[in-house]
């Protein structure tokens, strides 16, 4: 984030003429064409929708408009940005680069002052950095937990593996020689604990859209989407029924809410035998 009065020097006299026209103590939402010649768009009487309000529905609002560039500006009383405003703001660029917004940047504007949040300038750093915040992960955490340096210290690739060790100490779920089946498998934690549990009797098959390799001779893992692959396919590589399936599986989320949830439940439910 930078504080930038001037990256907008061919809007600069239309962002006076709306703050003009907003009282100093209310607070708005405004996208803002290049195109000179069109109005403002106000998404919202109170700026917070940066904060609270679901990215996708403002991405929605502005994909129904006539194809243009736009500029998301938070125009409130008020100083720097706040912390949620800039982890939304990410979160919306990252979503209008994914479904094609040609979105040119998003800022906070206040008592005169711009604050760039995120220009396509940053469009690589902004991936980079999305990336980072999830923390996927264990080596795209900004500060390493306990968990992530233990996960170092034991050569896992991600934190995610002590969830399952504490399910695992907790049940006792897995045995030796057992068949297991691990969706969304990447980057690799999961089997290589499941791969240790089960033994060189058993048969760990793991799938996931991106591709790994660990080397592990009880191990198969592939590339491929579980909603365009065959169960059968899974049975022809282990040789017979599994006896665990384990899912750490996560959809691609799109900032709104019940779309995020309808996708969930679409995992979980493809997750099950018989679907």
């Amino acid at each position: 984030m930078i504080q930038s009065p001037h990256a907008l020097s061919p809007l600069n006299k239309t962002l006076r003429c709306l703050r003009a026209q907003i009282p100093l103590n209310m607070t708005a939402l405004l996208a803002i064409p290049s195109n000179q010649d069109r109005p403002a768009i106000n998404l919202g009487p109170d700026a917070s929708l940066l904060e609270g309000s679901a990215p996708g529905a403002i991405i929605a609002r502005l994909l129904a408009e006539p194809e243009t560039n736009w500029w998301l500006l938070a125009f409130r009383p008020g100083r720097r940005p706040r912390k949620n405003e800039i982890r939304c703001a990410e979160r919306i660029a990252y979503i209008a680069q994914l479904v094609g917004l040609p979105l040119v940047g998003v800022g906070v504007f206040t008592s005169g002052t711009l604050w760039t949040i995120w220009s396509t300038d940053d469009c690589e750093q902004l991936e980079t950095e999305f990336t980072y915040r999830q923390g996927d992960a264990m080596g795209h955490r900004r500060r390493p937990d306990h968990f992530s340096k233990r996960a170092q210290r034991e050569g896992y690739a991600a934190r995610s593996v002590y969830k399952l060790d504490e399910i695992e100490k907790k049940r006792k779920i897995f045995r030796s020689g057992q068949k297991v089946l691990d969706l969304g498998c990447a980057p690799g934690s999961w089997v290589k604990f499941i791969a240790k549990k089960v033994g060189p009797k058993g048969r760990v098959v793991g799938i996931d859209r991106k591709s790994i390799d660990l080397g592990i001779p009880n191990v198969t893992t592939m590339a491929g989407d579980i909603f365009e692959t065959d169960a059968q396919v899974f049975l022809e590589i282990s040789g017979g029924l599994f006896d665990v399936i384990t899912s750490d599986m996560a959809p691609d989320t799109c900032g709104d809410r019940w779309t995020d949830h309808v996708r969930s439940v679409a995992l979980c439910e493809r997750a099950l035998p018989g679907n």
